[in-house]
């Protein structure tokens, strides 16, 4: 069942995010070998949830140039019904950068990138509203 991309939120901690009008989340498992830190865990294989959140708008709000490098808790939601929420996303997010687009005779448009550093079990999940 498709789900209308209407009445998306989205909060970064705790600001509201305005006017967002494309969302891109590409995450993966990742499997690497752990550092060596003491001679019981050398080696060891360790997976990580990695990838990284773009959200593409027409307003700066809540997310200033000066955030660039903090994590924040990050929560995506839509709605499927009157009741009930989908939540696309939940966890730490790191501000990575942003891309400030403008042509001539439209709309500046800035694109926010965040890093991944952790999900929680709330992503994926409907709740009720």
């Amino acid at each position: 069942m498709a789900i209308p991309a209407q009445g998306l939120t989205f909060t970064w901690g705790g600001s509201t995010l305005q006017e967002v009008q494309e969302l891109d989340i590409s995450q993966a498992l990742q499997t690497a070998a752990q550092p060596t830190v003491n001679r019981f865990a050398a080696g060891r294989a360790v997976s990580l949830l990695t990838g990284e959140i773009t959200l593409t708008g027409l307003s700066m709000s809540g997310l200033k140039p000066s955030n660039i490098g903090r994590a924040r808790t990050l929560l995506i939601t839509v709605p499927v019904s009157a009741t009930q929420q989908l939540v696309l996303w939940h966890g730490i997010a790191q501000y990575a950068g942003q891309v400030v687009r403008a042509g001539v005779n439209g709309a500046v448009q800035l694109a926010h990138r965040f890093t991944l550093l952790s999900v929680s079990s709330r992503a994926g999940s409907i709740e009720t509203i």
